[in-house]
């Protein structure tokens, strides 16, 4: 059932690139990822080190309501 929070997964990966501090720590805060940049390329690594697909964690984030308007919120703020 859509809560009308939902964040498209282009959306998402603007918000990683664009809010890069902020997403690093609310990833690593809520989902204990880590967000990572190297030569412009944004990737997410889980506590092992082990590399997690972007759109793994956008849908991740989607299943959970209070996640999902988390992050809606982060995106709102930013973008509007």
């Amino acid at each position: 059932m859509p809560t009308g929070y939902e964040t498209h997964l282009d959306n998402f990966k603007d918000l990683l690139k664009d809010c890069f501090r902020l997403m690093k720590r609310y990833l690593a805060d809520e989902l204990d990822l880590q967000l990572r940049s190297k030569n412009k390329e944004i990737y997410i690594l889980d506590k092992n080190g082990n590399n997690v697909e972007i759109e793994q964690v956008h849908c991740l984030i989607q299943a959970d309501v209070k996640l999902q308007r988390e992050v809606y919120n982060i995106w709102m703020t930013t973008y509007h």
